[in-house]
């Protein structure tokens, strides 16, 4: 969940303040981690530590994919590449 991750980061920068003397952080979420990203720096409590944030490709691809019209082939297609995803696990 975005608690357990803030949570975890919470814990990292903990680690790297105390341990490595680490004062000043960049936080890069990618994909979905631009929502941990976010979420951490409204509740993190060593939010103070980050002076900067990078969102590298913020957009739910899951949600794209509902929002765009698709033709009945291209979504023949997509189903077929779930298929095979599915067998490659």
């Amino acid at each position: 969940s975005l608690q357990d991750d803030a949570e975890g980061l919470d814990k990292l920068l903990s680690f790297l303040e105390t341990n490595r003397g680490i004062s000043k952080v960049v936080v890069l979420g990618s994909s979905t981690g631009c929502q941990d990203a976010i979420h951490f720096l409204k509740v993190g409590m060593k939010k103070n530590l980050v002076h900067g944030i990078v969102l590298q490709a913020p957009v739910s691809d899951r949600e794209a994919l509902l929002a765009e019209q698709r033709s009945e082939d291209e979504l023949r297609q997509l189903e077929r590449f779930k298929e095979m995803a599915s067998q490659m696990i």
